[in-house]
């Protein structure tokens, strides 16, 4: 059996959040198995467009990146954020590289279609180079992934975290037996938000389909779930989504979070 690889992916309210993203590193470090994280930051982007005068830009949550945007974009992700994480883990004694999809060409993208809605400079993933993250894997490096990639002709594109995250796992499972791990604020997923602590310990694809047609579920873990799924149906071992107490129980039995089962 391959060797296991565990992907975290956190958003920013875990980056923002000192005691969370201390947890998650710290898990990072501690742990014996190849490691790799990918981090958003969007409430952070959000932070330093309005510094500089500029109104982010949002359509059903997902953002409009014109090229002020962008530039933005890069300096806060590939930026503060990513470097701050990188010198955090070598605070621990960890080793790891702050990465773009741009390094080594890792992670390759195409501009979205700009029917029905132009979202700008955001991009498409059409390719990721595994065997060149699979290197750094084992060399014992932890590669830190931010949420840009690069198109043919060297344009940086704005893109999903989760969809970062989920395109690694699929690409690096022909090595790796890949667990990946969506962090976030909440324990799992909840269909009743006046009860968040009723977390569903699995979901199905068709319970989701249901929960989604019923407007039980909404919002921005709709496109989570069905990154999820995809990971499952393409040869990633297994999804969960928790917070950092759940990344903590991950593997036990006492696990808090909710694991995906693709049925």
């Amino acid at each position: 059996m391959n060797k296991r690889l565990t992907i975290i992916k956190i958003g920013g309210r875990v980056v923002n959040d000192s005691e969370k993203l201390a947890a998650v590193l710290s898990f990072l470090k501690e742990s014996n198995l190849p490691v790799l994280l990918v981090h958003g930051g969007g409430d952070q982007l959000d932070n330093y467009l309005s510094r500089v005068g500029i109104e982010p830009v949002k359509v059903d949550g997902r953002r409009i990146t014109d090229a002020a945007t962008m530039e933005m974009a890069v300096m806060t992700y590939a930026g503060l954020i990513n470097k701050t994480i990188v010198a955090q883990l070598h605070a621990k004694g960890a080793e790891a590289v702050g990465l773009t999809g741009a390094d080594l060409g890792i992670i390759q993208a195409v501009k979205r279609k700009s029917t029905p809605i132009d979202y700008g400079l955001v991009g498409d993933i059409v390719q990721v180079k595994g065997q060149t993250v699979k290197k750094l894997l084992d060399l014992g490096v932890i590669p830190v992934f931010c949420a840009v990639s690069v198109d043919q002709s060297g344009i940086l594109l704005n893109t999903n975290a989760d969809t970062i995250a989920a395109k690694l796992a699929e690409s690096l499972s022909q090595f790796f037996e890949v667990h990946l791990v969506y962090l976030f604020d909440q324990k799992g997923i909840c269909y009743d938000i006046m009860k968040p602590e009723h977390v569903r310990k699995t979901i199905t694809r068709a319970g989701f389909k249901l929960a989604k047609k019923n407007g039980e579920l909404s919002g921005g873990i709709l496109p989570k779930l069905d990154n999820a799924f995809d990971s499952i149906e393409k040869g990633v071992q297994a999804v969960v989504m928790c917070d950092e107490n759940g990344l903590s129980t991950y593997g036990s039995k006492n696990f808090t979070g909710t694991t995906i089962i693709n049925e």
